[in-house]
């Protein structure tokens, strides 16, 4: 089984296409790069890939992100990531904690 490559030189500046063993062809994008040397199997499917199993990856870098005066927030659930019934996954970064005056109202 060969992967194809084009463009460039170096390993790093080659951009992955889906093309295995004759089959497929070159994809001009636009796409994610990145996304595609780390999910090979994903971009190019070993012939014995039936595509029935589902996705059971998802990035918090795809995730919608919340941002708030204390900070921000961000998540992963059955929205973003249909497999996944029972367990969700989140991302929190808050500032030092500030004195401010009590809220009246």
């Amino acid at each position: 089984m060969k992967n194809v490559f084009h463009q460039g030189t170096e390993a790093d500046d080659q951009v992955p296409q889906p093309i295995r063993d004759g089959a497929g062809a070159t994809d001009p994008g636009p796409r994610n790069v990145l996304l595609d040397r780390q999910n090979p199997d994903i971009l190019t499917p070993p012939s014995t890939d039936s595509g029935t199993l589902p996705n059971l990856k998802y990035s918090f870098s795809l995730a919608h992100n919340r941002l708030q005066e204390g900070g921000w927030a961000r998540q992963v659930t059955v929205r973003e990531l249909p497999i996944a019934t029972t367990l969700a996954g989140s991302g929190v970064g808050l500032y030092a904690l500030r004195s401010r005056p009590p809220q009246r109202g």
